[in-house]
């Protein structure tokens, strides 16, 4: 699935779901910027707090609502660390969102 198809699919089933607002879109948004600069691997590494700088979410409270949302929703697979000094892993979903982890 190319990249950009990726972005659209998501686009497309949020404009469907009532609870999506601009938090998680923002939210989803870094996440595909950050999935582009790791050439699109299979999952990504990082924090909670470069996720919250990077999509302009300064309460932690809201930074955990939008990201469960996002994985319960299947727009991602979010495995979170427990750990401070270890990093949160991010899959992004591919083909019809939900669906298959590239």
């Amino acid at each position: 699935m190319e990249r950009m198809e990726v972005l659209m699919s998501f686009l497309e089933k949020v404009s469907n779901d009532p609870v999506i607002d601009s938090g998680h879109i923002s939210l989803y948004l870094f996440l595909f910027k950050i999935w582009l600069t790791n050439d699109c691997a299979d999952s990504i590494q990082i924090s909670s707090k470069q996720m919250m700088e990077g999509s302009k979410i300064s309460s932690s409270a809201t930074y955990i609502k939008k990201i469960r949302y996002l994985h319960q929703r299947s727009y991602i697979i979010y495995r979170p660390s427990h750990n401070i000094k270890e990093k949160t892993t991010i899959k992004m979903k591919m083909e019809g969102l939900p669906g298959n982890i590239t």
